[in-house]
């Protein structure tokens, strides 16, 4: 799995996860996103276009990070989410649970608009 973190204007984090999220890598983005919300509010954006898979162990990262974006009031939004992927947060019923995006550009505008 590959994580890429970059801040983007105005004050909102983008990371792309790319490859496969499974149980021998997942804490990574789980670790990245604490660092991120440690004492901060900026909007997160998930982009999953490029993760291919994910497995239990993965799904529980992003219950991690949904709820502490919640428990903090930081928000967050998860983009393309597609094949595979899709398929394994509906099997686990989380497909209405998670702020699901069709896009990084949809995510961005709903957080400026909650910024501003």
């Amino acid at each position: 799995m590959d994580i890429n973190h970059k801040r983007v204007k105005p004050g909102v984090n983008l990371v792309a996860v790319s490859g496969e999220m499974d149980m021998y890598n997942s804490h990574e983005l789980k670790q990245l996103v604490v660092r991120l919300f440690d004492g901060r509010k900026d909007p997160l954006i998930l982009d999953l276009n490029q993760l291919k898979y994910i497995d239990s162990s993965g799904v529980s990262v992003l219950i991690f990070v949904f709820t502490q974006a919640k428990k903090s009031q930081i928000p967050v939004w998860f983009a393309h989410v597609h094949g595979t992927v899709r398929k394994v947060i509906e099997l686990t019923s989380l497909l209405r649970f998670f702020p699901i995006v069709e896009s990084v550009e949809e995510a961005y505008q709903k957080a400026t608009a909650h910024q501003g």
